[in-house]
């Protein structure tokens, strides 16, 4: 049994989907569509969180988009990463780090990373 050395993030693994083959990705690392428990958390918990959060706080008048992706540079050290998606760089950056210096999204989501990105990975 793998345990990824992230805090809350037993077998990231059985979280990673098909993977994306796509130069997009930082280091030389690799994506996958995330699926399993990671997804379930995601789509109950935290996509409400994040609309709440971003519709406060950034003028949203420009097109965000928000993807949820597994990366890592194996499947068993795959961190969940929501990419900001906007061909505005200084809108997804500010997403970002509105996400990283929320404290209350911090500590109930702790391996939840955060990046982003021109296009999808998919494109």
């Amino acid at each position: 049994m793998s345990t990824s050395k992230y805090q809350g993030l037993a077998r990231p693994e059985l979280s990673c989907g098909s993977e994306i083959h796509t130069k997009r990705v930082r280091w030389r690392k690799r994506a996958w569509h995330a699926t399993g428990p990671v997804r379930d958390q995601f789509d109950a918990e935290v996509q409400p969180r994040l609309d709440i959060l971003l519709g406060n706080k950034l003028d949203l008048r420009v097109t965000l988009a928000y993807r949820l992706y597994m990366i890592g540079s194996r499947q068993e050290t795959a961190r969940p990463t929501i990419v900001f998606i906007s061909r505005d760089r200084d809108l997804r950056y500010d997403a970002a780090d509105l996400c990283r210096r929320d404290r209350l999204f911090v500590e109930r989501f702790p391996y939840f990373e955060f990046d982003s990105c021109k296009e999808t990975f998919e494109a």
